[in-house]
């Protein structure tokens, strides 16, 4: 069944000199994608970008405009690690991540539509409250929501893992938003939220692995999730996607491309910047075997 979100904004951190608020109308954000260029190969995600040697800055350089940061609350700081017995006290989330973003805005140097995944491990109740307070420190580069209000900024914070989407209070201003987790049948009864983004484990929906023609109900499957979300206003991002380097992981990225995918999720930052910089607007290899059938 479609996603049904009635309060969302694809908004992704586009930079305004002086944003003024932007009001959105129920159900608006999918006529709001149309005031920005679609890229014509989706924009590269950090999958667990901590993990690489300099975080944030090796994606950056790659082109990727969206990272992740698996956080731990771990006494009132937010410590950015895969798992619990992982954390170092000296690798919080404001040290690699928001400090040098807002060095980078302050330099000129940011691209534009920069998002930051934060993925919530440990519980929520102790974790978002520390999160909105470091946050606050760092609200002039950020994306702001009010009610049906957004005010764009050059970095969005997005809120996935365990934090699910809420009802906003329409009287509080957000500096985040959410990832809608999207399952097999799952239907959320949540009327409101803000959900820049909707993201899926690959093998919940699909086989195709990107060797040979991928099935056709598994690609009508994927333009209906791509449409759906669409038109409720967010991104969409697949998690767990094939990542061995090769033409079949090549193939795959095209056919997400050409079907709309907004974020390809990947560990390998320089094999997607290669892709990025070798692709051009071609059909899909699912248009293709079917155009000759």
């Amino acid at each position: 069944m479609r996603l049904v979100v009635l309060l969302v904004v694809f908004i992704a951190g586009t930079i305004y000199a002086g944003a003024s608020p932007v009001r959105l109308p129920l159900n608006c954000a999918a006529a709001l994608r149309g005031a920005w260029p679609v890229p014509r190969v989706p924009q590269g995600h950090a999958h667990n970008d901590y993990e690489h040697r300099h975080p944030l800055t090796d994606a950056l350089a790659a082109g990727f405009t969206s990272v992740e940061a698996d956080v731990w609350a771990v006494d009132g700081e937010l410590l950015v690690a895969h798992q619990r017995n992982q954390v170092d006290p000296s690798r919080t989330l404001e040290k690699l991540y928001l400090r040098p973003l807002a060095r980078d805005v302050r330099g000129g140097s940011l691209p534009p539509r920069v998002q930051l995944l934060v993925d919530v491990k440990g519980a929520p109740a102790g974790t978002l409250p520390l999160l909105r307070t470091e946050l606050a420190s760092y609200s002039s580069m950020l994306t702001r929501y009010r009610g049906c209000t957004a005010v764009p900024g050059p970095v969005s914070v997005v809120v996935s893992g365990n934090a699910h989407p809420v009802v906003p209070d329409p009287g509080t201003t957000s500096l985040f938003g959410y990832d809608e987790p999207l399952r097999p049948g799952h239907q959320r009864p949540v009327g409101e939220a803000v959900t820049p983004l909707a993201s899926a484990d690959w093998a919940d929906f699909f086989t195709w692995d990107g060797r040979g023609d991928m099935p056709r109900d598994e690609h009508d499957r994927l333009l209906r999730l791509v449409e759906g979300a669409h038109a409720a206003g967010s991104a969409i991002r697949f998690w767990d996607t094939p990542d061995d380097p090769g033409p079949a992981r090549d193939d795959l990225w095209r056919e997400l491309a050409a079907d709309g995918v907004d974020y390809v999720n990947t560990d390998d930052l320089a094999g997607y910047a290669a892709f990025r910089r070798q692709s051009q607007p071609r059909p899909s290899p699912s248009a293709l075997a079917a155009g000759g059938s």
